[in-house]
């Protein structure tokens, strides 16, 4: 389990996270640990809802991934907060 969240902050690691939940490998609670210890904001509780979601399937992979990633990387508005879309550099 260490492996899988220790890698590179990018898409396809997401994705791989997602898929160990959904799989039962790892289970949401310690998807919510790691993700603390990643340096996820947000409480255990979210965290571990957002785990449950993704092993119930109401949450797919694919969309957890793309909360954060766009088509190359981290995707951060004009004004620093982060931003879901092609958003990019634009002041919403």
């Amino acid at each position: 389990m260490a492996k899988m969240f220790g890698g590179k902050e990018s898409k396809a690691e997401e994705m791989s996270e997602a898929k160990a939940v959904k799989s039962g490998k790892v289970s949401p609670k310690q998807y919510a640990k790691a993700e603390k210890a990643e340096g996820e904001k947000g409480s255990m509780g979210s965290l571990s809802k957002r785990g449950s979601a993704l092993k119930s399937g109401k949450m797919s992979a694919e969309k957890y991934a793309t909360q954060k990633y766009a088509k190359g990387g981290y995707v951060r508005g004009a004004d620093g907060v982060t931003k879901q879309g092609k958003t990019k550099g634009k002041i919403i």
